[in-house]
């Protein structure tokens, strides 16, 4: 690389040689036209081009380096689902949307029984595997269109368009058995897993912003949390305005101890 183009900004380049240059530099890198024999330009200013490709690969490799680092920002490096901060720019658009076109939109808040004391014994190892398992489980049941989080140490987060209120019952009590019967191992000894669902829909009457309806889906997972664990709490509204609680699913055996 010469001198020039070490001390060149890349960033003032689209500026510099016009969306129309690079716009066909990208078709020569793309090997869709020739720049001599396709008559773009004469053989004394192939040099030129040489230099114009070089810029052109520095700008593509810069816009997806970009868009890379953009990705890793918003994900968990553990999971791979959405972290704390783009929940947080989802749940905000997605109330909008179901606000706006008065759809249902049901926020499931989900927590990783018995990871504490796992971690704690310095089993991290053994937890983070705990962790992922939970991931894979949430991604393969539900939607692709359904937003997915992890948003702290054992919690999860998730948002359904279009959920039906009569099925989410079924829904989640089905991810509910399906990941109580996952186990991981400690020191040759089997550990079952089992995770806590708290579940609400937004409601236009009372709900003036996105966290309002978090709020309360996490108030129905600490009823979960607190009756036993390993099992999905529905927090909604009686006619009279009160905020209620039903239980969706109890095992019948559950002898889980609460962390």
């Amino acid at each position: 690389m010469s001198e020039n183009r070490e001390n060149l900004d890349i960033s003032k380049v689209d500026s510099k040689v016009g969306k129309t240059v690079i716009e066909t530099t990208e078709k020569i890198l793309r090997k869709k036209v020739h720049p001599i024999r396709n008559g773009l330009v004469g053989v004394e200013e192939s040099g030129e081009v040489q230099e114009l490709l070089e810029i052109a690969r520095d700008l593509k490799e810069q816009r997806q380096q970009t868009y890379e680092q953009s990705i890793l920002a918003r994900r968990d490096p553990l999971t791979g689902l959405l972290n704390r901060r783009a929940w947080k720019e989802r749940l905000d658009s997605e109330f909008d949307a179901a606000i706006r076109y008065e759809t249902n939109l049901a926020v499931i808040m989900v927590d990783l029984d018995g990871l504490k004391p796992i971690n704690d014994a310095g089993y991290h190892k053994e937890g983070d595997i705990a962790l992922k398992e939970l991931a894979d489980y949430l991604n393969e049941d539900l939607r692709t269109s359904d937003v997915i989080a992890r948003i702290g140490g054992d919690e999860f987060a998730v948002a359904l368009r279009s959920a039906n209120k009569r099925k989410i019952g079924r829904v989640l009590e089905r991810l509910r058995e399906r990941f109580s019967h996952q186990k991981i191992m400690i020191e040759g000894k089997e550990v079952f897993l089992s995770a806590s669902f708290g579940v609400t829909f937004v409601n236009a009457a009372v709900d003036k912003k996105a966290s309002d309806v978090q709020e309360r889906a996490d108030r129905a997972l600490k009823v979960s949390k607190n009756s036993g664990r390993n099992r999905v709490t529905l927090a909604k509204y009686s006619k009279n305005g009160v905020e209620r609680y039903a239980n969706l699913s109890a095992p019948k055996n559950n002898n889980s101890k609460k962390t």
